[in-house]
């Protein structure tokens, strides 16, 4: 699949440590977003499904004013990266969840893929192999990194299945890493795709695309 960057904006504007870009593919356009406004748009998809936030540290947005605080928090954090998913097949375009790069460190040529959620319907489409289509594409062939990492709770097996059948290989497990937002424990669980297993990662996921495609 080909991808399309797009320069937007300034680091300086969006706070964060690498060129602002647009990625786009044959079904989806990642935008980043940095205002309050943008957050209190991306609620109205979010409020549809607060369970997506079920196992993140900071746990579900009840109201908008808690969403945005909390998009507003990570916008603080300049290696930490948002983007609105937005899926072409519909007319207007829809947005279908959101992304964000973490852990950014363009000096030592390293990030994370992390904080994705996408709406119920979109689950188990070509929305989440194209959606790390493009950030990986973005992080190894753009910006030249060696490594970009996925974290997730012990308890999700959802996100670690998806890990491993999106290309990233199991690493370790952090023990008693993070206290989540209710007070219990979260052992997390690191995967990664490093420079040499891009090119095989990415043949299966043009591979996984194209199988969408023929349906």
């Amino acid at each position: 699949m080909k991808v399309q960057a797009t320069s937007i904006g300034s680091p300086e504007e969006f706070n964060v440590v690498i060129q602002p870009m647009i990625l786009e593919g044959d079904n989806l356009r990642l935008v980043p977003i940095y205002t309050k406004q943008d957050f209190a748009k991306l609620y109205e998809t979010y409020s549809k499904c607060p369970e997506v936030f079920r196992w993140y540290p900071d746990g579900p947005a009840s109201t908008l004013e808690e969403f945005v605080d909390l998009y507003e928090l990570f916008q603080k954090d300049k290696n930490r990266h948002t983007f609105v998913a937005y899926d072409k097949n519909f007319s207007p375009e829809r947005v279908i969840g959101s992304v964000q790069y973490l852990d950014l460190y363009p000096s030592h040529k390293r990030n994370e893929i992390g904080s994705i959620w996408i709406i119920p319907e979109m689950r188990g489409t070509y929305a989440l192999i194209e959606m790390n289509y493009l950030l990986l594409s973005h992080a190894f062939d753009i910006l030249k990194f060696h490594r970009t990492q996925w974290k997730t709770h012990h308890e999700n097996i959802v996100s670690q299945k998806a890990a491993t059948k999106l290309g990233f290989t199991y690493e370790a497990t952090f023990r008693h890493h993070i206290i989540m937002y209710d007070g219990t424990t979260r052992n997390s669980m690191f995967y990664s795709v490093v420079l040499e297993d891009w090119p095989s990662v990415k043949e299966n996921l043009d591979a996984r695309l194209l199988a969408f495609k023929k349906q």
